[in-house]
């Protein structure tokens, strides 16, 4: 993640997200920026292919799914 600052994307997670799936390297560093109340949100996958899987359950129609880098590789 090269150590770039995370609090507008946590602040954005706060205001607008309803479920979080995180994978790759940066994880943990994200995880660590968010408060108690937004990790439960939060769903860590292995694989891109279980990114779009998971999301497609936690989807509800209407809602938007964003698959989009977290930080910078």
């Amino acid at each position: 993640s090269k150590g770039l600052p995370q609090e507008e994307l946590v602040q954005a997670i706060q205001i607008a997200c309803q479920s979080i799936l995180f994978q790759g390297s940066a994880t943990d560093e994200l995880l660590d920026a968010l408060t108690v109340e937004q990790k439960k949100q939060v769903i860590v996958v292995a694989s891109m292919q279980e990114a779009v899987s998971r999301a497609t359950e936690c989807a509800q129609l209407g809602d938007t799914v964003l698959l989009a880098p977290g930080a910078a590789s």
